[in-house]
């Protein structure tokens, strides 16, 4: 992978969250999230730096700046000292975006970004990463559900046991189109193919 034409080492997120990438993986609850943790330290956590003086950090500092955060996004409840796992999926993924809105990254990588939220929620996520997209973030969208991918994306690059298979006009892709790549050929479609 490459960022600003410059290689990103393999194993290393340290450096891909140094050069501005930020992650939201598919499963919040075990991968992206500290559940027992306030939402200010949730989001603070990938850039604890800013609000470390001395060796100490500051609470007031780290708790405006996420609670700034939490409200921008419409976080409900968006108060700083409530409990992650308290809130909503949907909420709970909003954390995990405002994190990343608080480090300033440039590239957002969000694998399956409403998987357990509900329709409500699902709306207003889409409704965000519009936002983040047209601030100036480069937003990739991991997502097994076509329709998500249709009205979220520009391009569509579509992956077939590890290796890229298709690049699609997000605007213009179809349900049939997306799955005739991303479903494996089979013998009998290669001979359809053949006898036509």
């Amino acid at each position: 992978m490459y960022l600003d034409g410059k290689k990103l080492p393999p194993n290393r997120p340290d450096v891909a969250i140094g050069r501005g990438m930020g992650l939201a993986p598919e499963d919040r609850k075990s991968q992206g999230l500290l559940l027992g943790w306030s939402l200010a330290k949730n989001v603070s956590i990938a850039d604890l730096g800013r609000f470390t003086r001395g060796g100490w950090i500051s609470l007031r500092s780290e708790r405006a700046a996420a609670g700034d955060k939490l409200r921008e996004l419409n976080t409900v409840p968006d108060n700083p000292d409530r409990i992650t796992r308290e809130l909503s999926g949907g909420n709970q993924q909003k954390v995990v975006l405002a994190r990343w809105l608080l480090r300033e990254c440039r590239v957002l990588l969000l694998d399956e970004p409403t998987r357990g939220v509900d329709v409500g929620a699902k709306a207003e996520i889409y409704r965000l990463i519009a936002e983040l997209s047209a601030s100036g973030i480069a937003v990739v969208v991991v997502s097994s559900e076509m329709e998500e991918l249709m009205g979220l994306s520009s391009r569509i690059l579509i992956m077939r046991d590890g290796a890229l298979v298709a690049e699609l006009d997000g605007a213009r892709a179809t349900e049939v189109e997306l799955l005739s790549h991303a479903v494996a050929p089979t013998d009998t479609d290669v001979v359809l193919e053949e006898t036509r």
